[in-house]
């Protein structure tokens, strides 16, 4: 004679983590998810969807968080190692002003491997390291200058000087 299976009630805390089971494996069908949990447990099908409803938007508002979190650590660091501020940018360009010395880089086809060394720097690249700090100093920045207009909109300074 077989065994018969007796089935025991569930609570809302152990739906939850067996939802959430069949969710994380894939299975988010309303009516699977039904079977599968109504083969182990005795739950009535008006408490099942009414609690599966809000099971799963809790769950995708848990998954939607974690891969929110995971995307902005991960700009974070792009940001950080990929982005430098202002200072270190000058302090870059000035070290090797001060060095005069510039790294390049060459391709090497028979071996196919980018070859690295250091350079005595032209007059050119001094004068474009120099042009480049004084713009991130905004020593080369444009002065606001106050402009008074007449009525008619022609300025003051102007009309004076050719009367």
């Amino acid at each position: 004679m077989a065994k018969a299976i007796i089935k025991k009630a569930i609570s809302d805390p152990q739906l939850k983590t067996e939802l959430f089971k069949l969710f994380e494996a894939g299975n988010t069908d309303k009516g699977k998810c039904r079977e599968v949990v109504g083969s182990k447990y005795k739950i009535q099908v008006q408490r099942f969807y009414k609690l599966f409803n809000i099971i799963i938007q809790e769950w995708q508002e848990i998954k939607d968080k974690a891969e929110a979190e995971q995307v902005g650590e991960s700009v974070k660091g792009a940001l950080k190692s990929g982005l430098k501020s202002k200072i270190e940018w000058v302090a870059i360009l000035q070290k090797e002003l001060d060095d005069n010395q510039v790294e390049e880089s060459v391709l090497d086809l028979k071996t196919g491997k980018v070859i690295r060394y250091m350079r005595k720097m032209t007059p050119t690249e001094r004068k474009g390291h120099m042009e480049r700090i004084s713009k991130f100093m905004g020593y080369d920045a444009a002065t606001k200058q106050e402009v008074k207009l007449n009525p008619i909109g022609t300025d003051v300074e102007e009309k004076e000087n050719y009367t």
